[in-house]
């Protein structure tokens, strides 16, 4: 009895008070120690949000009805379940990823299937991330291995389609495309960008890219032809005004449709959009061709109808002047000397 005594006038607090305030100590700090997330937006709220800044924040922002429309979709193929592994950075990935998706052009004026495509595409792209599980450190150092050394491939290639390229422009657009493709690696919304590519999947991107000669030309004549450097030479100082590297960097940046094809086959929702709108482009093709050749025609039929009425007003032309020589009341032009007064109207004596 003297000990419990002496301990409750050393502490001066009951011996029960103190093991209360011990524990309310203990709860208030469990509660303070809850993740910091909680008193904010959660990560897929964060997510949306940045999708909404994006459409909100375009030059041309689509129609209110199909913004709120791609919105949902996302919403639903990202899930909320933050249960799921790794969901979080799921959702980061996604965050971030979308901002150099949305970036790099959604388009203006879309018709109602273009915009279903772009809307069935974030849906595959949203689906495949929150399923699969997210590629290591060291698969993506090795993706990015391989993204550098089919750029040296490419760049390769096109120096010698194109010996005369500066070398020092070509390396320059290569390393810039290089980072990019990092990036992309860094946030792979595409999923092109999150596993690391096998041998036969990089001798079809190679043999992809051989297929497209036809379209270096193409890019080659519009930097050649369309550059701010008309009339004048390019400033060699200044490497991204110059058309050689303009020219590099921008075939470099079709290296990810030469991997399209060997990945995954899309789901079929997207096939059918696709399907679809090349329908409705073979037929707007077929409707541009008509229309030309009704032009065409009507440009014929209006060319013979002059020609026709010209025929025409030279026979009355000639019947009436043999009419009135037959009478004594003039002479025929064609009787009259060509020069001098022969097309005069007033008769001289």
């Amino acid at each position: 009895m003297r000990c419990k005594e002496r301990q409750r006038a050393d502490t001066g607090w009951p011996a029960g008070i103190s093991w209360g305030l011990v524990l309310l100590a203990l709860l208030s700090a469990a509660l303070a120690g809850e993740p910091a997330e909680s008193t904010g937006p959660e990560p897929l709220e964060q997510a949306l949000a940045a999708v909404q800044d994006c459409m909100t924040r375009s030059p041309a922002p689509w129609p209110d009805a199909w913004q709120r429309e791609y919105l949902d979709t996302v919403r639903k193929a990202l899930g909320s379940d933050p249960n799921l592994p790794g969901y979080r950075a799921k959702i980061e990935v996604f965050r971030r990823g979308f901002t150099r998706y949305w970036a790099q052009g959604q388009g203006s004026r879309l018709t109602q299937l273009e915009y279903d495509l772009r809307k069935a595409e974030i849906h595959w792209y949203c689906e495949t991330l929150m399923s699969q599980e997210l590629a290591s450190a060291s698969d993506g150092a090795v993706l990015k291995g391989q993204l550098r050394d089919l750029c040296d491939y490419a760049a390769q290639y096109l120096k010698g389609r194109f010996p005369f390229l500066t070398p020092e422009y070509v390396d320059e657009a290569k390393k810039v495309a290089v980072a990019e493709f990092d990036e992309e690696v860094d946030s792979p919304l595409l999923p092109i960008f999150r596993r690391p590519l096998s041998d036969a999947q990089v001798r079809a991107v190679k043999a992809n890219w051989g297929r497209l000669y036809r379209r270096w030309h193409f890019i080659w004549r519009e930097v050649r032809y369309e550059g701010p450097w008309q009339g004048d030479l390019p400033d060699p100082r200044d490497p991204p005004s110059h058309p050689h590297y303009l020219f590099v960097k921008r075939c470099l940046l079709y290296l990810p449709r030469t991997i399209w094809p060997t990945v995954e086959k899309p789901p079929e929702y997207l096939v059918y959009v696709i399907r679809k709108l090349d329908a409705e482009k073979a037929e707007r093709g077929r409707v541009n061709r008509q229309g030309m050749e009704a032009e065409r025609e009507l440009a014929m039929r209006s060319s013979n109808q002059v020609e026709q009425v010209e025929e025409w007003s030279f026979v009355f032309t000639a019947l009436l002047e043999t009419a009135n020589a037959g009478n004594g009341q003039g002479r025929s032009l064609a009787n009259s000397p060509k020069g001098g007064d022969a097309y005069d109207l007033n008769e001289q004596p």
